[in-house]
């Protein structure tokens, strides 16, 4: 767009028309291709180089070790002078947003024993009586245990004292 309009005579007018962009664009695009040729066309990161407003380093780890100390972000905000957003901007960026990011979890407890099948398992499941179901019992007569089944352990391998 920028090439027809330097070079081939086209309009500025029938470039925003054509093209649909405003005449700041096409403006924008032709200047810098008068300034940098065809590289000035390739895309570019809308990122700023410079951030004035982003939290110094001794705030931030002042932010995180607060936080270590398992304060919440209100707490960290008044102990600092920073306002709630900044200490979770920091807090996202540090992983620590979350109480559970703080403390590692707990290993699960597993219950393993030398040998295979050394612990003995027992289910059992309760029903009521047909009579209690039914309304007609006038006491309560407790559950019943109807199905108890248990895992056998291995030849020699039996606690005794079961």
């Amino acid at each position: 767009m920028a090439l027809l309009v330097i070079e081939g005579g086209l309009s500025t007018a029938y470039a925003v028309r054509t093209y649909g962009v405003s005449p700041k664009i096409v403006a924008r695009w032709v200047e810098r291709y008068k300034t940098e040729g065809s590289k000035g066309m390739a895309d570019r990161s809308s990122r700023p180089n410079v951030m004035p407003g982003l939290t110094s380093q001794a705030v931030a780890e002042r932010i995180v070790v607060l936080r270590r100390q398992r304060l919440t972000g209100k707490h960290i905000a008044v102990a600092v002078s920073v306002s709630p957003a900044t200490v979770s901007r920091v807090l996202r960026r540090a992983g620590l947003s979350r109480l559970k990011d703080i403390a590692p979890a707990e290993p699960i407890r597993r219950y393993e024993r030398e040998h295979p099948r050394d612990m003995i398992h027992i289910a059992t499941s309760t029903s009521r009586s047909s009579d209690d179901l039914n309304g007609l019992a006038t006491a309560y007569v407790g559950w019943r245990y109807p199905a108890v089944g248990a895992v056998p352990c291995a030849p020699g391998r039996c606690n005794e004292s079961v």
